[in-house]
């Protein structure tokens, strides 16, 4: 049973089979070669909240990072999985940790974009206030100098930028709302 197989199963949420390969020797640790992701990254970034627990209770590393530096808490903040947050921030992920190299979609060559900027971007700020409750730094600031609420006022998530300027976030400037 390769990394393979075990991360197809953690992706697709299918925790018998996760049980199986872990009973087998699969290493929940080991990356996925197609990917570049762990199992706990692939249940995490689908909400599989079950296999997420399953796989830390069995030594996934939870602050594991990917090839461009994200983290199962990045994936699931990205993708607006509460649940998977909450379990991951109650296992001890850190909310810090920010993506190192990206080499796709918008955030390419963006460094140090945390899981606050992400859920920010996306408006989720039911994960917002888990993620400050957490630990996370409201004012973290990625390669381009953008906190979580200028990704949060660039992607007009004005809910969520009102929240982060409520817990202490700053903008890195002044933004001009008008046409």
């Amino acid at each position: 049973m390769g990394p393979r197989k075990l991360g197809t199963a953690a992706a697709a949420g299918d925790l018998s089979l996760v049980k199986q390969f872990l009973r087998d020797g699969s290493d929940p640790n080991e990356r996925v070669p197609s990917t570049g992701h762990f199992p706990l990254c692939g249940a995490a970034h689908y909400g599989h909240v079950r296999v997420v627990r399953h796989l830390l209770k069995h030594g996934a590393r939870i602050n594991t990072r990917t090839q461009c530096g994200g983290t199962a808490l990045f994936s699931a903040a990205y993708r607006g999985h509460l649940p998977v947050v909450r379990a991951l921030l109650e296992a001890g992920a850190q909310p810090n940790l920010g993506i190192y190299h990206c080499d796709f979609g918008p955030w390419s060559n963006r460094k140090g974009y945390t899981a606050l900027h992400m859920a920010a971007e996306y408006g989720y700020v039911r994960i917002l206030k888990e993620l400050v409750d957490g630990g996370a730094n409201t004012n973290a600031r990625d390669s381009l100098k953008w906190t979580p609420v200028d990704a949060a006022i660039k992607s007009k998530k004005y809910r969520a930028a009102c929240y982060l300027l409520s817990r202490g976030g700053k903008s890195r400037s002044t933004w001009n709302f008008g046409g």
